[in-house]
């Protein structure tokens, strides 16, 4: 008796020092939490089709984008095989519309000025019709490997070819 009771004794210590050693690891090693994004919105998304996703340029996880949903500097929006969206800017009657299997990342340039990196695919940018203009709308900007190009006054089509080249259709 006396034999069983030590092995049970020295098992419930085991436990108790694996269950303790457990619970440090997972306080020590445990993800910083999720900081909630103070930054003003640059954009928000609009008319969704199919599958729609974002993320942080600093994140490696995409998460589903739904529609009214805040787009804020430095994330990137990208679409399905068959995914749309608008993304409607703040404080202007400028738009993007970002076609199927496409891929952008938002940035907040000095001032109002919103940069676009369009990594992969193409996207339409216009201006709502019946907007009055806006001295205070933000200045949109294509960023490429070859330099910038100022869309504020562009209504055009804009698609990324397989060479990394950026084609431009004005309508």
């Amino acid at each position: 008796m006396n034999f069983i009771s030590g092995r049970v004794l020295f098992a419930g210590f085991l436990s108790l020092g694996v269950f303790g050693a457990s619970h440090y690891l997972a306080q020590r090693f445990r993800p910083p939490p999720q900081k909630m994004n103070t930054q003003k919105p640059l954009a928000q998304a609009e008319q969704l089709n199919d599958a729609v996703e974002k993320r942080s340029v600093s994140s490696l996880i995409w998460k589903d984008l739904s529609e009214g949903e805040a787009l804020h500097a430095g994330e990137a929006v990208k679409t399905s095989e068959n995914g749309e969206v608008r993304i409607q800017f703040e404080n202007s009657s400028k738009f993007i519309d970002l076609e199927p299997d496409s891929q952008i990342i938002l940035q907040q340039e000095s001032g109002s000025e919103i940069s676009l990196d369009l990594v992969q695919g193409s996207f339409v940018v216009a201006q709502k019709s019946e907007s009055p203009a806006n001295e205070k709308e933000p200045t949109l900007v294509l960023k490429s490997k070859e330099g910038s190009l100022d869309l504020s006054q562009a209504t055009a089509h804009l698609q990324k070819s397989q060479d990394s080249s950026v084609n431009i259709q004005v309508m």
